[in-house]
């Protein structure tokens, strides 16, 4: 993934440690759609890592430019992130 530059993961249940480990493999993106993908929190760490994409839509951010029809929100209530699993490393 060294050289993504565009990534959309609109309503994915993606977390902060997915998005770091994303943020951290991929040095050349400058657009990343997260809207959505509500078992992100944007953190300190996080907003610090997004620092030089150029274009960032946050989980909360608005849809109104968002090409598919949707019910909003498209989950109503965020799950607790799994905990009985390990992360690729």
């Amino acid at each position: 993934m060294f050289v993504l530059r565009s990534l959309q993961l609109f309503g994915s249940e993606l977390t902060n440690a997915g998005l770091a480990t994303i943020l951290d493999n991929c040095p050349h993106l400058v657009y990343l759609d997260v809207r959505h993908c509500f078992n992100i929190h944007m953190d300190i760490t996080l907003r610090a890592k997004c620092a030089g994409i150029k274009t960032m839509k946050l989980p909360h951010g608005s849809t109104d430019d968002y090409e598919f029809q949707i019910e909003n929100p498209v989950r109503t209530r965020a799950r607790k992130p799994r905990r009985d699993y390990k992360p690729y490393v």
